[in-house]
């Protein structure tokens, strides 16, 4: 009996020495890809990215997101304007984007790294607030529609101008 439990003894020795070099190289192996895992510093309006979307980004591309909020364009210009550093990615509106590149706010885009920008039509890369495309990548399009009560608005609206 004696022997059997010296056996036994050497066996859960030899499982748990076994399993602290399991538990010390695989702690290594984690360090080592904590060691490459990257932060992205994104700044954009809250809610703009759902959690989800974000999540799976951090998991396919084994890195970390940032996403700090901004909840106007004229917010967004003021924190890069005071000092704010860092950003990999901002979401600002069209129009905020000539006074960033007037104000030095933003580096132009090493567009050799974007390999999708090839289906990106024309149309949505050649704009007037930054027409060489060196500062900016389209990210959505879309319209603005106004809907009225006739039956209060009496003047027939046929442009912005006329609002």
């Amino acid at each position: 009996m004696k022997k059997f439990l010296s056996v036994a003894f050497l066996i859960v020795l030899g499982g748990l020495y076994s399993y602290s070099k399991f538990k010390s190289a695989n702690s290594e192996v984690q360090n080592e890809l904590n060691k490459t895992r990257r932060t992205l510093h994104l700044f954009a309006m809250s809610d703009y990215f759902p959690a989800n979307v974000i999540k799976e980004f951090e998991e396919k591309n084994n890195c970390e997101v940032r996403y700090d909020n901004f909840s106007s364009n004229e917010e967004l210009l003021a924190k890069l304007q005071a000092g704010a550093v860092g950003y990999d990615v901002i979401v600002p509106s069209d129009y905020l984007i000539r006074a960033l590149i007037a104000g030095n706010l933003i580096a132009p885009i090493d567009k050799s790294r974007l390999t999708n920008l090839k289906n990106i039509s024309k149309d949505f890369s050649e704009v007037p607030y930054d027409p060489s495309s060196k500062y900016s990548v389209p990210y959505t399009w879309g319209t603005t529609g106004l809907i009225y009560n006739s039956k209060f608005v009496k003047t027939k609206l046929e442009s912005w101008g006329t609002l």
